[in-house]
C-alpha cells in the first residue's frame, strides 16, 4: 500500500502541463492593429511599418522612429532615447524608402491615411517626448492620419484609469493611474463606432504555446498569451490587435499584470478584437537582453557591428515569428506564408 501511494505522488508531480497550441478563428488578417510600450512601441512601429499592408492603425506609446537605433545598442540607448536631437530623420526616411524598394518592407503608400494615435507622458524621463515628436515627423512625412498626446503629466508607462501606480512613479509594473483609458483612446481612434467597453471574461484570456513559432537565441518566451471574446470563439468574424510589452514587463516581472490590465481586453470583448500578447523573456547572453526588451536595436542579428536593419523588416526574427503568430489566427500555415508576404 505505502509502495503504491509512493508511485501515484510520484507520477503526480511529474505530470508536466501541456500548454495549448495557438488556434485559428474567423479574422481578416487586413483589419490588423497594433500598439506597444517602450521597447514593444519600437516594436510595434516595425510591425506597423514593415507589414502595413495587413495594417489599419497603431498606437504608439513612448516609442520612437523606424530603424532609430540602426542596429546599434549605443545609439538605441542615446538618441534615440534621452538626445532626440541626435536622429536624423532624413537619413531614417532615406533608408526606408531604399527598404521599401528592396521589398524587405510592405510599400510604404499603405500608410498614407493611416490611423497612428501617439501619446508621451509630459514627465517621461526614459523615452523623453522630444523621440516621439521625432516619430510623428516620419509619419507625417509618409502622410499616416496622426493624433497626439503629449499632456499628461505620467512617467515612463501604460497609462490606465483604474490600475497601477500613481501617474508620476516610474518603476514596476510601468504601469500608471492616472485617471485617462489608454486603450480606450488608442482603438476609439483607429477604429470607429465601438461598443462600450465590458468586463472581460477569465476564461477568454488563454496562454498559448509560443514555442511553436520561435526558435533557440531569440529571446522570446516559451508562452504567450491572447484574449479571445466570446463571440469571437462563436465564429463571428473579428480583428487582431497586437499588444506588445515594455521592457522590465516580461512574465517574470510583472506576472500577468499587463495581460490583464492595459483595458484593452475590455473593448475587445465588445467589439470582436482578438488581442495577441507576445511575450519576450530576459537573456543575459547569446543573446544579450537583460532587460526582456523586444528586439528593436538588432540583438538578434548575426552582424552585431555597424549599422544593421534586418530585425526590422519582415525578415527580422522577431518580426518573422509574430507576423506567423498573426498568419495562424488567420489560418494561413508556414508553408504559404511566403505567399502572405507578397
Amino acid at each position: 500500500m505505502k509502495l503504491y501511494l509512493f508511485l501515484s505522488i510520484l507520477l503526480l508531480s511529474q505530470h508536466v502541463y501541456t500548454k495549448q497550441n495557438l488556434q485559428s478563428y474567423n479574422i481578416d488578417i487586413h483589419e490588423t492593429s497594433v500598439s506597444g510600450l517602450s521597447a514593444g512601441a519600437f516594436m510595434a512601429v516595425q510591425l506597423h511599418i514593415a507589414f502595413s499592408s495587413y495594417m489599419v492603425g497603431a498606437g504608439i506609446v513612448a516609442g520612437g522612429p523606424y530603424i532609430c537605433a540602426q542596429g546599434e545598442i549605443g545609439t538605441a540607448l542615446s538618441n534615440c532615447m534621452t538626445y532626440p536631437n541626435g536622429i536624423n530623420v532624413e537619413t531614417l526616411q532615406s533608408k526606408m524608402m531604399e527598404l521599401n524598394q528592396e521589398r524587405s518592407i510592405d510599400q510604404l503608400q499603405n500608410i498614407s491615411g493611416q490611423k497612428v494615435y501617439l501619446f508621451s507622458g509630459s514627465d517621461d524621463t526614459v523615452v523623453k517626448p522630444g523621440v516621439v515628436e521625432k516619430l510623428q515627423s516620419q509619419y507625417e512625412y509618409f502622410f499616416a492620419n496622426v493624433k497626439t498626446n503629449y499632456d499628461i503629466p505620467s512617467q515612463h508607462a501604460w497609462i490606465t484609469d483604474d490600475f497601477g501606480n500613481k501617474c508620476n512613479y516610474k518603476g514596476n509594473p510601468y504601469m500608471n493611474n492616472c485617471n485617462f483609458n489608454l486603450a480606450e483612446a488608442i482603438l476609439t481612434y483607429i477604429f470607429d463606432d465601438l461598443n462600450d467597453p465590458v468586463d472581460q471574461i477569465e476564461d477568454n484570456l488563454i496562454e498559448f504555446d509560443q514555442s511553436q513559432f520561435t526558435q533557440d537565441g531569440d529571446s522570446m518566451n516559451s508562452v504567450g498569451y491572447i484574449y479571445v471574446p466570446t463571440s469571437c470563439q462563436k465564429g463571428n468574424e473579428c480583428k487582431v490587435h497586437i499588444a506588445l510589452h515594455g521592457c522590465v514587463q516580461t512574465l517574470d516581472d510583472i506576472g500577468t499584470d499587463f495581460v490583464k490590465n492595459t483595458g484593452l481586453n475590455e473593448f475587445a470583448e465588445s467589439n470582436n478584437i482578438i488581442v495577441l500578447y507576445p511575450q519576450c523573456k530576459k537573456s543575459l547572453i547569446n543573446p544579450s537582453n537583460p532587460n526582456g526588451c523586444f528586439d528593436w536595436w538588432g540583438y538578434t542579428d548575426s552582424n552585431l557591428f555597424g549599422k544593421n536593419y534586418t530585425y526590422a523588416t519582415k525578415d527580422g526574427v522577431q518580426m518573422k515569428e509574430i507576423f506567423q503568430m498573426l498568419s495562424t489566427l488567420a489560418g494561413k500555415s508556414k508553408q504559404n506564408n511566403e505567399q502572405i508576404y507578397e
